[in-house]
């Protein structure tokens, strides 16, 4: 079945007027609401894995200070030396290897089976991470869709004032309504 189309070049979906009981309503947007929270659990608990860094967070980045006794020293203090590593795993803030550890995994670097084995892992759980996110969004549309449509129903049981459509639903965002202003008594 096909529930949306073009007219004059714009997308809309062909909403058919089902009367559904606030109940189912509530119940489907209990269970969407449901599958939505185990599925934001599932893409954190994915992106810590991945070590995902997240550009947009406003907390600082993690700095490993030096404590040095004077000026020369800060000056001549080679953080690579220090840290006993190799100066470009300095950025990384996890998992920076020691050069014992390093020089160890010289080994195991040149086996391509191994390499391909793990590039496909890692290539598999970013497109598993992927699909997530997309079903996340799908969700959450899906909700606020019934969100509306709850409001609407609710609003038709009170025999309230009809609400304007200032948007109609498309498949990325629920329609908009625009409520008329009542003061409470």
């Amino acid at each position: 079945m096909i529930n949306s189309g073009l007219k004059d070049g714009i997308h809309f979906e062909k909403v058919e007027n089902e009367e559904l009981a606030v109940g189912d309503v509530m119940q489907d947007l209990v269970y969407i609401t449901h599958r939505l929270t185990i599925e934001k659990k599932k893409i954190e608990k994915l992106k810590a894995q991945l070590h995902v860094l997240d550009m947009e967070d406003d907390e600082p980045k993690n700095t490993h200070i030096i404590f040095v006794d004077d000026e020369k020293e800060a000056k001549k203090a080679d953080p690579a030396k220090l840290l006993d590593t190799h100066p470009s795993l300095l950025n990384r803030s996890f998992n920076r290897l020691h050069s014992s550890q390093l020089s160890s995994l010289d080994n195991n670097l040149h086996d391509q089976a191994l390499l391909t084995t793990v590039s496909n892992c890692k290539r598999k759980a970013y497109k598993e991470l992927a699909q997530r996110i997309e079903r996340g969004n799908k969700l959450r549309i899906m909700k606020e869709k019934l969100e509306v449509r709850k409001k609407l129903m609710e609003n038709k049981a009170k025999n309230g004032e009809k609400p304007k459509l200032v948007k109609p639903g498309t498949n990325t965002s629920a329609p908009i309504y625009q409520w008329p202003k009542q003061r409470k008594t």
